[in-house]
């Protein structure tokens, strides 16, 4: 080995010996630094599916929450429905109740089957 370097002045053998320590160095540094990106890559990724999940989590949440809050609505105003068509339904029976007071009573009254009006009538229609 010797001979091989023999034609090379111990000064240059320095320094090509510290340009290949340097050279190695480099390769060195530059692969701790591609390592230390695909940490970074892989860290970042999990960050970002994690976001994504909480993300996902919390859409559902203010989905189902809304759901709720509709079903809620839907079911008060199905409520007020039944309570109106009660009300409606109690109104008319009680005017059908009042038709037919009032159809017996014109009738109970004297020619009550006649199609003129006396002052008997006029005073069921006042009232």
């Amino acid at each position: 080995m010797s001979a091989l370097f023999a034609g090379i002045s111990g000064k240059a053998l320095a320094i090509a010996l510290v340009l290949l320590a340097a050279g190695g160095l480099m390769i060195g540094a530059a692969s701790l630094i591609f390592k230390a990106s695909e940490n970074f890559k892989a860290v970042t990724d999990q960050a970002v599916t994690k976001a994504e999940g909480a993300m996902r989590a919390e859409c559902k949440a203010q989905i189902a929450q809304s759901n709720s809050e509709a079903n809620a609505r839907i079911a008060a105003q199905s409520r007020a429905i039944v309570q109106v068509q009660a009300e409606a339904t109690d109104k008319i029976a009680e005017i059908e109740r009042d038709r037919a007071a009032a159809r017996k009573d014109n009738e109970s009254l004297p020619n009550g089957g006649s199609c003129g009006i006396d002052a008997a009538h006029i005073r069921l229609l006042i009232r």
